[in-house]
């Protein structure tokens, strides 16, 4: 199985943003290249639009469950969504979010856009 570079390049970016996360003090290259992630996702066939919803909700309860300022039954409420939508994430059952490896691994057809490759 070979992956070209367009289907690594949201991977590779998605590091550098997390690296630029490690950073103490501010840090807006990482918003930056988490920007840049998503957006090589959607042209790579990676990520459709509802999977980035998905994702912006996801990080709206991060940010919501841990500020201090909010109520604590909202902060509750917004750590069951991390949560859910976490175990969810990685169980792969997420709308708009596809896995590469699987959709190479069997001969289900998925959105991600197919290049012909032949030797």
């Amino acid at each position: 199985m070979t992956i070209d570079f367009t289907d690594a390049l949201p991977y590779l970016l998605l590091w550098v943003a997390l690296g630029f996360a490690m950073f103490p003090g501010p840090r807006p290259a990482g918003p930056t290249f988490l920007a840049l992630s998503l957006a090589a996702g959607v042209v790579a066939g990676i990520v459709e639009w509802t999977g980035l919803a998905v994702l912006a909700l996801f990080a709206g309860s991060c940010l919501a469950a841990v500020r201090t300022e909010f109520p604590k039954a909202l902060r509750a409420l917004s750590w069951g969504v991390v949560v859910i939508l976490a175990v969810a994430l990685a169980m792969h059952q997420m709308p708009g979010i596809h896995n590469v490896r699987r959709c190479a691994r069997t001969a289900r057809t998925c959105s991600i856009r197919r290049t012909a490759r032949r030797s």
